[in-house]
């Protein structure tokens, strides 16, 4: 059974294990496999950070491995500290059963329980069917897109679509 729940310090190890399957199965992602550097001591640094500044961590868990993550940070300023913006990542295996799903559920509630958290935002790749398909779903709207902003190799290129959801 797949538990959903806030991240720890403990599972540092287990993130960086992800975050690595993750990368090395997704087109998707911003970030590269050979970009990603963590260190056991680098991601608990992360995480203590993370929640020092009232940001959020939610883990996807299968008998006691990390298989999925939802990073959410709030703006950094009097003037956007309303909003925040979510990254999602499942690994490939377990796409498809609603994880994400649950994991964004996850996150409005703690965001609507907040009283300070007006918009969720995000970015998608597009070409992610998948994920914009979910966002949709779950009452996320385009806002615009930032043409070409991606690029995959020389001539390949993708649009970052801005999404967001307002909480009521």
């Amino acid at each position: 059974m797949i538990q959903i729940r806030e991240a720890t310090l403990e599972d540092a190890q287990g993130l960086i294990g992800h975050a690595r399957t993750v990368l090395e199965n997704s087109y998707f992602t911003l970030t590269t496999l050979e970009e990603y550097k963590a260190t056991k001591e680098s991601q608990e640094k992360w995480i203590a950070d993370i929640y020092q500044q009232r940001n959020l961590i939610i883990v996807a868990e299968d008998q006691g491995e990390i298989i999925g993550d939802l990073l959410f940070v709030r703006g950094g300023k009097i003037r956007n500290s309303h909003t925040g913006e979510f990254a999602v990542g499942v690994q490939d295996k377990y796409r498809g059963r609603g994880i994400g799903k649950r994991m964004i559920r996850a996150l409005i509630t703690w965001a609507k329980s907040t009283k300070e958290i007006e918009k969720i935002c995000l970015q998608v790749i597009s070409g992610n069917d998948a994920a914009i398909a979910l966002y949709q779903k779950m009452g996320f709207q385009e806002e615009g897109r930032l043409k070409k902003q991606i690029k995959f190799s020389k001539g390949e290129y993708a649009d970052l679509i801005n999404m967001s959801l307002f909480l009521d």
